[in-house]
């Protein structure tokens, strides 16, 4: 008879589950489908670690996860854009994926994590505490450059708001990062003028930066990040369309172009998986 250490029955659970812990904000910023995505790597990577690396087929990931293959492209960018994974950019498209987990929010994105606001101590004690409170002129905030008077009598004052630079300033610079992100992506694909951008390429991209939040799953406004993921999950998942030629009426033999790629219509039917 075989020894039978170490076996569990297959009717019988093990004592200790596994588990990790997700912290308050990341369970109130993703959607459901992220989330269960997000733990599903949590539970491949290194539970005891700030972050760690690991190497899966998106096919093997989001059967865990129980979520559609294009959601899965989705709930990674969204998790991407909160800086809880980072993907390696030596992966190659149709293999392994390696990624990088990270255990809290921003955690790849430092920057775009919101500053908090620390209360600091008064600027001097109170002498006594059993009489009047005496001494409380001002309270101190420790990442502010004023002193907010505590008086009811003082005269509130709103500080000018520096200038923001508008998102129509941003659109041109934006456009050009996206045709250059569009001539990475597909060299092989037709090529817009290398200086001047045509009135209908340039009315397409600005309709396409305006409607982007539409389809972001969070709804925020399109970065050239969001743009270039785009692009190699339209070259990954319709290579047909994206990557294939087809015959015009006149019989000359053609590959779609970045205004075609960049139309709302476009966008929106890849997102529906209507492309191949």
């Amino acid at each position: 008879m075989q020894p039978t250490h170490n076996v569990t029955p297959l009717n019988r659970i093990p004592v200790f589950q596994r588990f990790v812990d997700v912290d308050e904000d990341i369970h109130q910023i993703l959607t459901l489908h992220s989330l269960s995505l997000y733990m599903t790597f949590r539970f491949q990577a290194q539970f005891g670690h700030d972050s760690s690396r690991i190497k899966r087929t998106a096919r093997e990931t989001y059967t865990k996860a129980k979520i559609s293959r294009s959601q899965y492209f989705k709930s990674v960018n969204e998790l991407e854009e909160v800086g809880l994974i980072k993907r390696d950019p030596t992966s190659k498209l149709g293999e392994e994926a390696a990624i990088y987990i990270a255990r809290h929010l921003w955690h790849f994105k430092p920057e775009l994590a919101p500053k908090p606001v620390v209360i600091g101590g008064f600027e001097e004690p109170v002498s006594d505490v059993d009489g009047p409170i005496h001494n409380m002129d001002t309270l101190k905030i420790s990442n502010s450059l004023q002193e907010i008077p505590t008086d009811s009598n003082f005269e509130e004052t709103k500080p000018s708001k520096p200038r923001l630079a508008s998102k129509k300033d941003s659109k041109p610079s934006l456009i050009r990062e996206m045709i250059d992100a569009y001539r990475e992506t597909f060299p092989d694909n037709p090529q817009p003028h290398k200086t001047a951008i045509s009135t209908s390429l340039e009315k397409t991209l600005l309709t396409l930066i305006t409607k982007w939040p539409k389809v972001h799953p969070t709804g925020q406004a399109l970065t050239i990040g969001d743009f270039t993921r785009y692009l190699l999950d339209l070259k990954l998942t319709a290579p047909k369309f994206s990557l294939g030629t087809y015959i015009t009426p006149e019989g000359a033999r053609k590959k779609n172009n970045l205004e075609t790629f960049c139309r709302w219509n476009t966008v929106v039917k890849h997102f529906e998986e209507a492309y191949t």
